[in-house]
């Protein structure tokens, strides 16, 4: 049923694009009408198979992007899971779990039904997805290098599904954040080739040279990056902060160029009480003028931040209000500590450059990002599989053609009996033909699996799993290639030479 569904959501969505010329579910005034349809269409399959996953699972995107509410949502899947649970088989009830975690936005009731879903041994990437960004989650918060190990770890497990860009993008990150600086850069190059146009990527790549001390190569990839959004690409990753690009330049120690993007606008934009490093480069180049502006900026901020905490009765509590008090004046006392040692030691503040995964959605059944993603590498999965086969058919031709020839001309089979010599020459003839006829189809089959082989290289090129083929079926297997070779290369060496042999032989084409 499922291949019904695309079909109709995908002409509701060709009917919109063309009558709007904008893109579907942009403006949801416009496209309530359309949601409404394909509402009512799916209630009707429903109405028709009760038990339809499909058709539950898409019912309830919709149902979301009529704003019917999360706990609407969650409460109908949960529902379906209730009635048909005995009907529905793994597979199924891991996809559901996955889809109401989605609506769960990382708490712990989403590890739980993400969990349900991994215990059902869940095929789909956006499970182990979802567990990945939880725990790089709590990786970023609580600081634990336990949460980015487990969030590597499903990060892989996705990718090994799925080598779509993010889910590359997010198993290259947790190796960043591991410290598998090389490892990281070699997946985000990767990539690269594919994606090229991403400032993403390169940033990426800049950031794992500074960490393996490439200082030219870091700086080179820095000078292509562009802050901002990225007008070529949608990701919230895609949008980059001027920081992330003088932050680096920080950490090599490029402390003019630095001082060149991190400038007085930043001082006026930029909450820069806690910037370190900043103050830092102001002092160790001698831009006192700067440096004393932005400390008293600075103090004159926090002095103010914490009046207006005292004065301030909107608060629940006393204990809220001493405890607001009290953080700002921790936020003064660092702030002071900060300038004693720069100004006294001239302590070299540390810089992280931190990368940071794709917060993507990962409902299996989302309406919006999934149920077309892969409308098109569906259409290349299919051409290449005919491809391969036609190729193969092509092969197998060529070969029994030149085989018939040589063992005709051996004497070892007579498809053509020959008494007299304008029978020997009719065969020379056909003969030739034949081979002319198996050298075509060769040569079509060469070029068919050479298309074959860079469409596929192009799309797993940043394939890095593991073969789970059985190693002694592996060799085997080679074997068998490396004896097709051979016997190719040996059929078609003798069926040059016999064809040579004939043109010699023939004295003219016969009548």
């Amino acid at each position: 049923m499922l291949e019904e569904i695309k079909a109709y959501w995908y002409n509701l969505k060709t009917e919109y694009e063309n009558k709007y010329g904008d893109t579907f579910l942009s403006d949801f005034n416009q496209s309530k009408k359309y949601l409404e349809q394909m509402q009512s269409y799916l209630q009707s399959k429903l109405e028709e198979c009760p038990s339809n996953v499909d058709a539950v699972c898409t019912l309830a995107s919709v149902m979301l992007e009529l704003r019917d509410g999360e706990a609407e949502y969650v409460e109908f899947l949960e529902n379906f899971l209730d009635k048909f649970d005995n009907a529905l088989d793994d597979k199924d009830k891991a996809r559901i779990y996955t889809n109401i975690a989605f609506a769960e936005d990382y708490s712990r009731k989403s590890l739980e039904y993400l969990t349900q879903a991994e215990e059902l041994k869940s095929p789909f990437a956006e499970t182990y997805t979802a567990l990945g960004l939880y725990y790089f989650s709590e990786y970023e918060f609580y600081r634990n290098q336990k949460n980015i190990s487990i969030s590597n770890e499903y990060f892989k497990m996705a990718r090994d599904i799925d080598e779509s860009y993010e889910c590359s993008l997010n198993y290259a990150v947790s190796l960043y954040e591991l410290k598998e600086y090389e490892k990281a850069k070699n997946l985000f190059l990767d990539l690269l080739s594919l994606y090229s146009d991403r400032m993403w990527l390169k940033l990426c790549i800049a950031y794992c040279e500074v960490h393996l001390g490439n200082k030219e190569e870091a700086i080179s990839y820095l000078e292509q990056v562009k802050s901002g959004q990225d007008d070529n690409n949608y990701l919230s990753t895609d949008d980059i902060a001027e920081y992330q690009i003088f932050d680096a330049y920080y950490a090599l120690e490029e402390y003019d160029i630095f001082l060149s993007y991190c400038d007085e606008e930043v001082d006026d934009s930029c909450y820069t009480a806690d910037w370190a490093h900043l103050f830092y480069a102001l002092w160790l180049k001698g831009k006192m003028e700067r440096f004393v502006k932005l400390e008293d900026k600075n103090r004159t901020y926090l002095d103010e931040a914490i009046k207006e905490a005292m004065a301030d009765e909107n608060y629940d509590s006393e204990e809220e209000k001493q405890e607001t008090i009290a953080s700002w004046k921790e936020d003064k006392v660092k702030f002071e500590e900060m300038l004693s040692r720069i100004k006294e030691h001239n302590s070299r503040p540390a810089m992280e450059l931190k990368l940071y995964p794709e917060y993507s959605c990962f409902m299996v059944d989302c309406v919006r990002h999934r149920l077309l993603k892969n409308e098109r590498t569906g259409i290349i999965n299919y051409f290449m599989k005919k491809l391969y086969v036609i190729a193969n058919i092509f092969f197998v031709l060529s070969l029994i053609l030149m085989l018939l020839v040589i063992l005709q001309n051996l004497n070892l089979i007579h498809i053509m009996p020959i008494t007299r010599l304008e029978e020997l020459e009719r065969f020379l003839h056909y003969g030739l033909i034949a081979n002319c006829i198996a050298y075509i189809s060769l040569l079509i089959s060469i070029i068919m699996r050479v298309i074959n082989f860079k469409i596929n290289k192009t799309r797993n090129k940043n394939n890095c799993k593991s073969a789970n083929t059985n190693k002694r079926l592996r060799i085997l297997k080679l074997l068998f290639k490396i004896l097709l070779i051979i016997f190719t290369f040996i059929i078609v060496g003798i069926s040059l030479l016999f064809t040579f042999l004939a043109l010699i032989e023939i004295p003219d084409i016969p009548a």
